[in-house]
């Protein structure tokens, strides 16, 4: 069988990476132009390609302009002001993605730049660019480069500085992974961008990797704790058992991170994290392919006054959705294994969590406190 290039014609995991890209940003869209404070939007695409493969596949640039489109269509011919940067070094490259993208609608009040520079030179100007942003300004850069050597931490630390950015990173952790025990050890040349990369995510404590997905994640647990600061999650992407990939998402924003969330778990319910909770009859009975309930355990038995807003940053910290959480506390309730209380000790009706962004608002906000009884 004739093996595709994966640079000509968009495969199955590259698919599901533009899906998930398409559908954030098409959330995102919708969450800016409600919020009555957000004025423009600054879209990055820094290793965009040409916008179409050989088969008639769109790539991330075309998928972006269409979601704008579309955006601008559904909302009454408006949409938020969009500054959107297309850049890959090959010009050719970038002279075929002109074409695609002329062919486009484009509101009046978007705009779009191509560039062909290097990545190291562009995201430092992005960089600045994105520091220097004002409050009412937002930007979502997608990295998603041809390998990893250009690829470092810090920059992602950066561009999330001054909480105006998301970043979504791509990388190929199958090609990462090849080597990344023996690398560490320096025993094969040409490994130095790797060494480099694995040194700042992990610091002095470089593990060793047990499988491609134990290489994701323990990366996102380092990172978790290195942009302390930030939410961190993932998505693994695999074509075959040789060639896996993950793809990274950092935000400040605790709404903007719940939303890709849901944006993975609508894609793939199990890859999203696996989480499935059989039924039988009316009750949750047992859980499957899943340690959350555990983990939600743990944390009600550390501490006696975990809030809804404790519980609500908790599940999206660990990859789930409040609707996660909500199936396993209604299985409690079910088992009489759980108590819900309100600010003055009493107890409140059972299924009422409140477990939503909304109620960490001041208008809205809300706390009750949870209790395992068993």
């Amino acid at each position: 069988m004739e093996k595709l290039d994966p640079k000509k014609v968009m495969l199955e995991h590259s698919k599901a990476k533009v899906e998930l890209y398409g559908r954030y940003l098409s959330t995102f869209l919708n969450i800016i132009s409600r919020d009555k404070h957000t004025e423009k939007i600054y879209l990055y695409d820094l290793f965009c390609g040409e916008g179409m493969y050989d088969n008639g596949e769109k790539g991330s640039p075309i998928v972006a302009l269409e979601v704008i489109k579309n955006h601008y269509f559904e909302n009454n011919n408006s949409c938020p002001r969009i500054k959107v940067l297309f850049n890959d070094v090959d010009e050719i490259k970038i002279k075929k993605l002109k074409e695609h993208c002329s062919k486009i609608f484009q509101p009046n009040n978007s705009e779009i730049v191509f560039e062909s520079k290097n990545y190291s030179d562009l995201i430092e100007i992005a960089i600045r660019e994105i520091t220097q942003l004002s409050i009412d300004e937002k930007a979502i850069i997608f990295i998603d480069p041809y390998g990893y050597k250009d690829i470092r931490i810090l920059q992602i630390e950066k561009l999330l500085k001054g909480n105006h950015s998301e970043v979504l990173l791509f990388l190929p952790i199958s090609q990462m992974y090849r080597y990344a025990n023996v690398a560490m050890r320096k025993e094969i040349t040409g490994t130095e961008y790797l060494v480099e990369l694995i040194t700042e995510i992990f610091q002095s404590n470089i593990p060793r990797f047990d499988s491609p997905e134990d290489f994701i994640n323990k990366i996102k647990e380092s990172l978790k704790v290195t942009l302390k600061n930030f939410f961190v999650d993932t998505f693994r992407l695999q074509r075959d058992p040789q060639n896996v990939y993950s793809l990274f998402f950092f935000t400040s924003h605790i709404r903007g991170f719940e939303k890709m969330l849901e944006a993975k778990w609508k894609i793939d319910s199990e890859q999203g994290k696996g989480f499935r909770l059989e039924k039988t009859g009316d009750l949750f009975s047992s859980v499957v392919h899943s340690n959350y309930p555990s983990l939600l355990e743990s944390l009600l038995r550390s501490d006696y006054r975990i809030s809804n807003r404790d519980i609500y940053e908790f599940g999206l910290r660990n990859g789930y959705l409040p609707t996660h959480t909500i199936q396993v506390f209604r299985w409690w309730q079910s088992e009489k294994k759980m108590e819900v209380e309100d600010d003055n000790g009493l107890k409140v009706r059972n299924g009422w969590f409140y477990l939503d962004y909304k109620y960490h608002s001041p208008r809205w906000e809300k706390k009750v406190y949870f209790k395992l009884i068993a």
